[in-house]
């Protein structure tokens, strides 16, 4: 019996032995199979991964872009403004700019503005520079064949070497303090850009140091680059608000660097506006090398704050041709402020002088140059006054009648700091400005009185108007220096006016 039994089970396992390898091999197959599945998937879970790394990375840079634009349109009308005759131009301009800004990368920030500026049928640049054609005296840029221009094209690499500096190279706006000596000079319908690298320093917290380098103008001679006629501008300029506890809000401290290797008579766009004394003396080998530093406080008094003051001076050296240079120029305004009165009244007085030179062939010069300001809201709204040679005294009263609405009233009296040398500013430069063509008045520097009212209304946070009227009356030294260059006068008084509306985005 057990004999047969073990019979039966070597059969047994005989029969089922084939089954048994087979049912292995297809566990391996299956775990095989298994495994490249997990691998596939693995590889797939990888790419997935890679794509929404890739995808949130997108939609990061596409959050991070921002777009913006500005519409403004302004309408002048100018009376008078050859100060002879009664002779009446309006114009309408219109400036577009529409920008876009993008942060790819942490640290990494770009900045791009594209304007189109219209004037007339006249199209200029954006660089910016001297005045034009006489009606056209705001038009403080030259001749470009091209409406559309690049206003702004930068980039911003920030954290420099794991430091709180920032790093910015492109065309640029420089904007600093009031805008006395470098501005945006955005009231001109093309404004002023920069070609320049900047190193932006936050070296403590209030405290922000900004350095930069500007090519001016690149001359060219013979479709070749010539270094000997450039236009060179450095700057260091330091603002602070540390010391609010005592009342100073902003306190600058600067020194700028103005280098022209190539001066002529032609005073390209951008160069020095040189005395009058000097100009007839230059040549294309003359140079000239102008240092100003200075300082601006703005402030309230600390047992008072509804009174505030705004004082800035600066003093320059150098040298202009064969002529050294030494000149300044100060500012001052206080105010006093009404809050808790009907309409928010604030009352101002103020006072401006830059130097002039009373001998310009002496060998020295000493009428300040006030370099890439921003004039318009300073010595009177009409622009017949810059910051060099002059004396302007006067006063203020600003009111707020409705919510958004403000209302400014100004007078100036204008006066030349030195008779014997020129008008800088004038509207006629060919009675006031160039040496050898302006008339010599002698014991004359009453330049006029100047009254200007200014509405300014804020629709919304968008949109604004701004309309104004400025009344001119012309001084001694406009009226004799007619007479006396032998033109009939039929006013004794220049009238403008402006209608503007700017939407912003």
């Amino acid at each position: 019996m057990k004999k047969i039994l073990a019979v039966l089970v070597g059969v047994l396992i005989l029969c089922f032995l084939p089954l048994s390898h087979a049912k292995a091999d297809t566990r391996s197959d299956v775990e095989n199979r298994l495994d490249q599945i997990e691998k596939e998937l693995a590889a797939l879970k990888k790419e997935v991964s890679s794509q929404k790394e890739a995808w949130e990375k997108n939609i990061g840079f596409l959050k991070s872009i921002r777009l913006g634009g500005e519409i403004r349109t302004r309408w002048e009308i100018l009376d008078a403004f050859d100060l002879d005759r009664n002779n009446t131009d309006d114009f309408f301009l219109i400036r577009t700019r529409f920008s876009i800004e993008a942060t790819p990368v942490e640290n990494l920030r770009i900045f791009i503005q594209a304007q189109d500026a219209r004037v007339g049928g006249d199209e200029r640049d954006v660089r910016g520079g001297m005045r034009g054609d006489l009606q056209y005296v705001r038009f403080q840029s030259f001749h470009d064949d091209n409406n559309l221009d690049l206003k702004q094209g930068y980039f911003d690499i920030a954290n420099l070497g794991g430091l709180p500096v920032t790093l910015r190279i492109g065309r640029q706006v420089l904007s600093y303090g009031d805008e006395r000596l470098v501005g945006a000079n955005d009231w001109d319908n093309f404004g002023r850009s920069f070609d320049a690298v900047k190193l932006i320093i936050e070296p403590a917290e209030g405290v922000q140091v900004d350095a930069w380098y500007a090519k001016v103008v690149e001359e060219l001679k013979d479709d070749r680059l010539d270094e000997d006629d450039d236009v060179d501008f450095y700057g260091l300029y330091m603002t602070t608000s540390n010391f609010e506890d005592v009342g100073l809000k902003t306190m600058d401290l600067y020194g700028l660097v103005l280098r022209d290797s190539g001066l002529d008579n032609t005073m390209k766009p951008g160069t020095l506006m040189l005395p009058a004394g000097l100009v007839r003396d230059l040549d294309a080998k003359d140079s000239a090398t102008i240092w100003t530093v200075g300082t601006r406080l703005v402030g309230v008094l600390p047992m008072l704050e509804t009174l505030d003051y705004n004082v800035e001076t600066a003093v320059q050296m150098g040298s202009i041709g064969a002529d050294t240079h030494h000149a300044w120029a100060i500012h001052g305004e206080v105010g006093m402020s009404f809050p808790d009165i009907m309409m928010a009244p604030r009352i101002g007085a103020f006072f401006a002088h830059a130097s002039g030179d009373s001998s310009p062939s002496s060998g020295s010069s000493n009428t300040f140059l006030n370099l890439f300001p921003e004039n318009h809201d300073k010595y009177g709204r009409i622009d017949f006054m810059n910051w060099q040679n002059m004396y302007d005294v006067g006063g203020n009263i600003t009111i707020k009648p409705i919510e958004g609405l403000t209302a400014i009233i100004e007078y100036h009296n204008l006066r030349l700091a030195e008779e014997n040398d020129a008008w800088y500013g004038s509207p006629r430069p060919d009675l006031y400005f160039m040496s050898g063509k302006r008339v010599n008045i002698d014991g004359e520097n009453g330049v006029g009185d100047e009254v200007d009212l200014t509405l300014q209304y804020d629709y919304n946070e968008y949109v604004s108007f701004e309309g104004g009227y400025s009344l001119f009356i012309h001084g001694d030294l406009i009226r004799r220096g007619l007479d006396k260059g032998g033109f009939r006068t039929s006013t004794n008084e220049s009238n403008w006016g402006y209608l503007q509306a700017k939407v912003h985005f």
